[in-house]
């Protein structure tokens, strides 16, 4: 079970659409429950997020995430 989680082989991948408190909630839950397996690789939105997105690239249409 911790080599599945480690490896992520059952990862999923996700775009969040906004930049908002739902969107910081949503980030906080997949942080806090790893296990999940779901990783967030991009917010989308024109509004810079009121929280801390580390590693989570900001781009500003799905356009701008196909160059990415």
């Amino acid at each position: 079970y911790h080599l599945i989680l480690e490896k992520k082989w059952f990862s999923k991948d996700i775009v969040l659409v906004g930049t908002g408190n739902i969107a910081e909630k949503i980030v906080q839950e997949i942080s806090a429950n790893q296990e999940s397996g779901f990783i967030v690789q991009a917010l989308i939105g024109s509004t810079p997020p009121g929280f801390n997105h580390e590693n989570i690239p900001l781009v500003a249409s799905l356009k701008e995430l196909a160059t990415c």
